[in-house]
């Protein structure tokens, strides 16, 4: 490996650990060790030099990485920022390889759920060998994740529902003042719009607890109580989000101007919506899910280019949050 090779791949492993949503600052013992675990020994002086050239070296593919020190807590980001890497035709073909295995796998029940992450790795190797211009060049754009609260927990309590150990979780509800610990029987997690949730036994019931809402997690020595009660994959499946309070399932009825049309012909609400009419004055489509405040909410994320028909309990909630809305600019 060149030496100049080995300079990035310690840069990227300091912009990796900087990125980590789960822990914002990062001690110089900390980064040389996660150096280290990718197989490139560093000394402390080699280590300074690398943070001094991210921040102010010109030749790089990135420049002026805004490192900050923070006393007795470590380094950190004081902005968004992620660094560009160089990749020369070695990388390029282990990317091929990459692509090629991951293909063979694309359509296979278990990695369906992993398809559309398969095709993006697939489009950007294609992309880059077929490409003159350098790797540098932002040509694909993804959505960047945010500094997730709570984010730290999910290694504890995934380990956790694979042990089969029960913890005792310190949960606070954001409308409570103070936190309460309940003991529960973790048995998997649910990400909904970049925030995570355990979802486990609580007594003789179901739970489910936002991440950034715990405050901690322990073990207990209790005997776990097996997963009888959920599939995990039809957990959710007949709401918007994570509120599977109640437990009814409605027809829910929408209809969306032309100009929302577009968007809900291309990109499902739902895995039930079913397109009942579709002409020059919009869409109406047709879902059978529980009705929660994440489904309002999404509703209400369509402004003016939704009318809610039915049931009347939903077009009564909807009414009832315009008019409030509509309070606040009054």
């Amino acid at each position: 490996m060149t030496t100049q090779k080995s300079a990035y791949r310690r840069y990227a492993t300091i912009d990796r650990c900087l990125n980590d949503p789960r822990k914002k600052y990062w001690t110089k013992k900390e980064l040389i060790e996660e150096i280290r675990k990718i197989d490139i020994e560093i000394k402390p002086r080699t280590f300074d030099g690398d943070i001094y050239d991210m921040r102010y070296e010109t030749g790089l593919t990135f420049q002026n990485a805004p490192i900050g020190t923070k006393r007795n807590k470590g380094f950190y980001y004081e902005r968004p920022f992620s660094i560009t890497l160089p990749i020369d035709a070695e990388d390029i073909h282990q990317l091929e390889v990459v692509a090629q295995t991951l293909t063979q796998y694309q359509n296979t029940a278990y990695f369906n759920q992993f398809g559309s992450v398969i095709d993006k790795v697939i489009r950007i190797v294609k992309q880059v060998k077929e490409s003159n211009s350098p790797i540098s060049r932002s040509f694909i754009l993804f959505e960047k994740i945010p500094r997730l609260v709570g984010y730290q927990l999910l290694d504890p309590i995934l380990t956790a529902v694979e042990q089969k150990q029960v913890l005792a979780v310190t949960y606070q509800k954001f409308n409570e003042a103070a936190p309460f610990t309940v003991n529960v029987h973790p048995y998997f997690v649910k990400e909904f719009r970049n925030r995570w949730y355990l979802v486990g036994l609580y007594k003789t019931r179901l739970g489910t607890y936002g991440l950034d809402r715990i405050k901690a997690v322990e073990p207990v020595a209790i005997e776990f109580i097996e997963n009888t009660l959920a599939v995990p994959e039809d957990y959710f499946k007949d709401c918007i989000g994570i509120d599977t309070r109640s437990p009814a399932i409605e027809k829910v009825i929408l209809e969306f101007t032309p100009q929302q049309s577009h968007y809900i012909r291309t990109q499902d609400i739902h895995r039930s919506q079913n397109i009942t009419r579709d002409d020059e004055n919009g869409i109406c489509v047709e879902l059978d899910l529980m009705i929660n405040q994440e489904l309002i909410m999404q509703i209400l994320s369509y402004g003016e280019h939704v009318k809610v028909i039915a049931p009347e309990v939903l077009v009564t909630k909807v009414r009832e949050a315009i008019t409030l809305m509509a309070h606040l600019y009054s």
